[in-house]
């Protein structure tokens, strides 16, 4: 894994190093031995969109990534997760490493299927000097 620079340059980082805060560009494969929040990937899922009676498949900008949670739980299968939903349209217009916010979430527990938080990103624009994302699955 690598850490982002505020510049945009990636070097590598070793976990141990991984510190609350840093922007981390993850690959696929990589093993992450500690708890992130997705901000963003390389691929955009399809959604399923019900409509009068049918269901189209449309392309979404939501981000997700698939993983696996073997070494916590025992389970081989592959576990899908989303990037904060319309994350992407406060994102996509400035480098990762220069965005400036807070999160709010559980404190560290037990429980590896629930999760609530929200993600705070502070805003350019004087007219929504903040935008708020849920973290949570439900």
């Amino acid at each position: 894994m690598s850490l982002v620079k505020a510049e945009g340059e990636k070097i590598i980082i070793r976990s141990a190093n991984i510190k609350v805060g840093h922007t981390l560009y993850i690959e696929e494969g990589q093993e992450i031995p500690a708890d992130l929040i997705m901000l963003t990937s390389s691929d955009k899922g399809t959604s399923k969109v019900c409509g009068g009676g049918e269901e189209v498949n449309s392309k979404t900008e939501q981000a997700q990534c698939f993983i696996q949670t073997s070494s916590l739980d025992g389970e081989k299968n592959l576990k899908k997760r989303l990037a904060p939903k319309n994350i992407y349209r406060c994102i996509e217009d400035r480098p990762l490493p220069f965005l400036s916010g807070s999160i709010e979430c559980d404190m560290p527990n037990r429980e590896l299927y629930e999760f609530k938080g929200s993600l705070s990103i502070n805003s350019t624009n004087k007219l929504s000097p903040e935008n708020r994302y849920a973290l949570s699955e439900h």
